[in-house]
């Protein structure tokens, strides 16, 4: 299933939706296939549903003309694994359909199927996602839930039913956490680490504002490797899973393995410039970033030695970016997010779409963050009491001692910083200029 914008196609990458052609790692077998061979059990039953219902709206959400006669026949499970609850639907299944049903006749027609107990009723109500889905909570956790101290967690969730190995836990806060996880045999991807990013919406406004745009903007930029790589995703309203590519080291990771010793010029110039490139490419695609920080600036070693000589840039975290292209005809991705309050520019919140100038700043500051190895700490101070933008002088006071110290111990760079952070946002330098004033460094 593909998306069509602006003239270019782009894959859905919704879990559980193949193409035949696609080179499958796996052997399946129709969901029906396996009921006449050995009966399964309600749990078994309701996880399996569980997936099947979660495939069906998302896939009604994207395309409404996608799914209009769906049988237990065109349903697929893993042939070797018997326990697993994973569930396929192959596309050219879809787009041979004669007879077509509504989303609600198709589930109600399953779940009457498969021996479920539920009222034609619940098929009709404009909630019926919602019921169905906590109907299936209750069939898979009933064990669980009679003991008030457990609370399912999305990590109870990605083992019992989305039967994943869990290596550790990466990232960890309140509404997200990132968890290194064994290679589901569905992800063709055997060379690659992969990761499952949990995230959970609080309010609607959230859901609205958030669900399918860093979805949309992966989707966008999978063929990029200088953008992190998403193989597939899934949403269980309020909560998103993402499963993307693992990479080595947040910028943030080197900056602690550099220590307080001085950056070697030599290094500092590669990283730069591989800073430069991944955020080129990101802007040729008329995405802006709009959170760059030194945790979502990864790098990838690309020989053994772990070299930083021979490491590329990947640009991660893009649920706060703006399409500026689209933005300012559609306001499709369109957002008063304002960034991480630490690095974000004297401009502060802006009523109207970003411009690549935002990103400039950011990647200005974090260079002269790497160069005097600390944060500025009034600026910071000043970010966290403020909800408008920063005056001028104020500006100026709160980094003059930083850009003296750039400019006695770092001279080449001096210039280059100073531009990037430029209180106009419309006197920042291109890209272009900064990569040409990085080459004459030597």
């Amino acid at each position: 299933m593909y998306e069509i914008k602006n003239g270019q196609s782009y894959p859905m990458l919704i879990k559980g939706l193949l193409r035949r052609n696609q080179g499958l790692q796996f052997e399946v077998i129709s969901l029906k296939e396996r009921i006449s061979i050995s009966p399964l059990n309600v749990i078994h039953l309701s996880k399996i549903m569980f997936h099947i219902t979660n495939l069906l709206r998302e896939c009604s959400l994207r395309n409404p003309d996608f799914l209009k006669g769906l049988s237990l026949d065109q349903i697929y499970v893993n042939k070797n694994i018997e326990d697993d609850v994973n569930v396929f639907i192959f596309e050219e299944d879809q787009e041979i359909v004669k007879k077509k049903q509504s989303l609600e006749e198709i589930l109600f027609q399953l779940f009457h199927n498969l021996g479920f107990d539920i009222m034609k009723d619940t098929f009709n109500k404009a909630t019926c996602f919602d019921v169905i889905m906590e109907y299936l909570y209750g069939q898979i956790f009933k064990e669980w839930k009679l003991d008030s101290q457990v609370k399912i967690t999305e990590k109870i969730i990605l083992e019992k039913i989305f039967n994943i190995k869990i290596i550790k836990k990466l990232y960890d806060s309140k509404f997200s956490r990132v968890y290194l996880i064994e290679t589901p045999y569905y992800i063709n991807s055997q060379k690659n680490q992969i990761v499952v990013k949990w995230i959970q919406y609080e309010t609607e406004d959230d859901i609205k504002q958030y669900l399918h745009r860093e979805i949309r903007l992966l989707e966008r930029v999978q063929n990029f490797e200088n953008c992190t790589k998403l193989f597939c995703y899934n949403n269980m309203l309020p909560q998103q899973f993402l499963f993307m590519k693992h990479y080595d080291v947040t910028l943030d990771d080197l900056n602690n393995l550099i220590g307080k010793n001085e950056v070697n010029t030599v290094d500092l110039i590669h990283l730069t410039k591989q800073m430069l490139f991944a955020l080129k490419r990101l802007h040729a695609l008329q995405i802006i970033h709009r959170d760059l920080k030194p945790q979502n600036i990864m790098f990838e070693y690309l020989d053994d030695n772990h070299s930083i000589q021979n490491m590329r840039c990947v640009l991660i975290d893009l649920d706060r970016s703006d399409n500026n292209q689209i933005a300012k005809s559609t306001k499709e991705f369109q957002s008063c997010y304002t960034g991480t309050p630490d690095y974000q520019p004297p401009e502060g919140t802006q009523t109207h779409h970003y411009e690549e100038s935002y990103d400039i700043w950011q990647l200005g500051y974090i260079i002269q963050c790497i160069l005097l190895r600390d944060k500025n700490k009034n600026y910071t101070r000043c970010c966290h009491q403020r909800d408008s933008p920063i005056e001028e002088k104020v500006y100026e006071d709160v980094f003059k001692s930083d850009w003296e110290k750039v400019q006695q111990k770092y001279l080449k760079f001096y210039k280059i910083v100073k531009n990037m952070m430029n209180y106009n946002p419309t006197k920042r330098p291109s890209l272009d200029w900064i990569e040409e004033e990085i080459n004459k460094i030597k």
